[in-house]
């Protein structure tokens, strides 16, 4: 179980990047346990004593303050290592995320069309979420529980050869159960999983069409298919509930069995009090880890499907297959976009097949149908994904200035206009107020740059998103600007108007412009058809 866990390298290789800014801590927290497993071994042997002197009648009063003494101790230290492994699991759960995020941002070979967004919702967040209790809360614990069980074991054998040899055959009978009855619960928690992130998509769509629920009475449709994905839900948590039930009957049989052989044993060995005393506090002490080791061990079950889906997504971000090259090179003399040999598929459909592009400074407008592969282009110009094939070669004078792509559908976060449009720290309030003179943008669009977009933009109009997105274009004002269908929100008038201001400020620079409208030709300096 644990090498199959072990076998995903690259959510592996990814933890171990969030445990860095940890390291110190978690040797310390290490330290802890091994204190605390410390004195969990010396307190039977102190109650032991205990009982033998309370026997003799000498009874020493050092003795009671020195065990009390330790098991304030041993509170204190449980408490430190208990707070630490909460910390520490959550910390290292976040850090997984963001770096999920980030690489997931940075990756250009992961298309839309992989996981829907509520799959990849469910996969980096419930199910991070879930590798925080079970893997890193559970392995800190499991980690702690096997020292003290191995320790536990040498004391006893210590003691008693036939005791050991007795625990030795219970905890085969319990290992032997829970590999049988775990292989189930992880199939079914496998299908667990993929039927909460259909719910969880399912909702976001819900959440996006929530208008035309309501226009076209779909509610019962939405109620239909909500209630059929949960009946599934219900039937897999019922089945995973009644496995790990009679994990935990087995083993409360096994401990009974377990306790009764220990008093046959000890009966037979005709022991001091004392000894009998110390075992007791031994095999009570050690029924805790052996509970404890065997939750952890079904929880792993529990966890590899999650582990499973978060690795392929961390595996489809990986661009190794690709042949395709994009190299932006610095060139102070010149700016230029050349594309050779450029081929690239989208679900077996060839999007671009050995294709050829050449940009020099200017205005272009490539037009073509929908669906003809022109945001896909823009796409692979602006690295957001890789050619499968081909080269891209860049030629611009400053690199961290080289490309701006006005989407259709720009990011949008809760804070006003103004805000949304400075998140280059270059741009200053002058420079924006300057922009919205030049544009007219109050007087034609009654633009308001203290207003709130809200979230996701849903206070603004889709004309007045089609503005933001443009105007980030030109504040940033990069050697190659690439507009993408940016006239579906906006009068073709007042398009057009935008674009001859634009056009006007950008004579030493490359601009592209996408759309599959008509354009008056006379702005571009070329029209190339796709």
């Amino acid at each position: 179980m644990i090498k199959k866990i072990l076998s995903h390298k690259r959510f592996f290789k990814l933890l171990k990047e969030s445990m860095i800014g940890f390291k110190n801590r978690i040797i310390i927290l290490l330290i802890f346990i091994l204190l605390l497993t410390l004195i969990n071994i010396y307190l039977p042997h102190l109650f032991g004593r205990m009982t033998d002197l309370y026997i003799k009648n000498k009874f020493e009063s050092l003795l009671i303050s020195l065990t009390i003494f330790l098991y304030i101790i041993k509170l204190i230290i449980q408490y430190f290592v208990s707070f630490y492994t909460n910390y520490f699991s959550g910390g290292i759960s976040l850090q997984l995320k963001s770096l999920i995020i980030k690489q997931y941002v940075k990756s250009s070979s992961i298309h839309t069309s992989f996981i829907k967004s509520g799959d990849f919702h469910q996969r980096i967040f419930n199910e991070t979420g879930l590798l925080q209790g079970k893997l890193i809360f559970g392995t800190i614990h499991f980690a702690k529980d096997v020292i003290f069980f191995i320790l536990l074991l040498i004391n006893i054998f210590l003691i008693s050869p036939i005791l050991f040899v007795d625990l030795l055959f219970f905890s085969t009978l319990l290992f032997l159960f829970h590999n049988k009855i775990s292989n189930k619960v992880e199939f079914i928690n496998n299908d667990r999983q993929i039927e909460n992130a259909n719910l969880s998509s399912f909702f976001l769509e819900i959440l996006q069409g929530k208008n035309d629920i309501i226009i076209f009475n779909l509610l019962h449709k939405v109620v239909k298919v909500v209630f059929n994905i949960t009946k599934k839900i219900k039937k897999q948590i019922r089945l995973s509930a009644v496995y790990q039930g009679l994990t935990d009957v087995f083993l409360e049989i096994l401990i009974i069995l377990f306790i009764g052989s220990i008093i046959f044993i000890l009966q037979l060995k005709n022991m001091q009090i004392s000894t009998i005393v110390t075992t007791l506090g031994f095999i009570v002490f050690l029924l805790w880890p052996l509970k404890s080791i065997n939750t952890y061990l079904m929880s792993l079950h529990i966890v590899l499907p999650s582990i499973n889906r978060v690795e392929q997504v961390l595996k489809k971000m990986e661009t190794d297959s690709l042949k395709g090259n994009r190299k932006i090179i610095e060139n102070l003399n010149d700016i230029s976009l050349t594309i050779e040999n450029l081929s690239f598929s989208y679900d077996g459909q060839n999007i671009f097949n050995k294709s050829n592009f050449s940009f020099r400074k200017g205005v272009y407008l490539i037009s073509g149908k929908n669906g003809s592969g022109k945001s896909t282009l823009a796409n692979l110009i602006s690295g957001i994904i890789s050619p499968h094939e081909g080269e891209i070669i860049i030629k611009v004078q400053k690199q961290s200035n080289a490309i701006g792509l006005v989407s259709q559908t720009p990011f949008l976060y809760n804070d006003t206009i103004a805000e949304n449009l400075m998140i280059d720290e270059l741009i200053t309030h002058e420079k924006l107020n300057e922009i919205v003179q030049i544009y007219r943008l109050k007087e034609i669009f009654k633009f308001n740059l203290t207003k709130n977009v809200g979230e996701n933009g849903k206070n603004l109009s889709g004309g007045e998103k089609q503005i933001i997105s443009i105007l980030r274009g030109v504040l940033k004002n990069p050697d190659i600007l690439i507009l993408d269908e940016i006239t579906n929100n906006l009068p073709l008038q007042l398009y057009e108007g935008l674009i001859e201001k634009i056009i006007s400020k950008r004579k030493s620079k490359i601009t592209i412009i996408m759309s599959h409208h008509k354009i008056d030709p006379l702005f571009f300096n070329d029209v190339i058809k796709i």
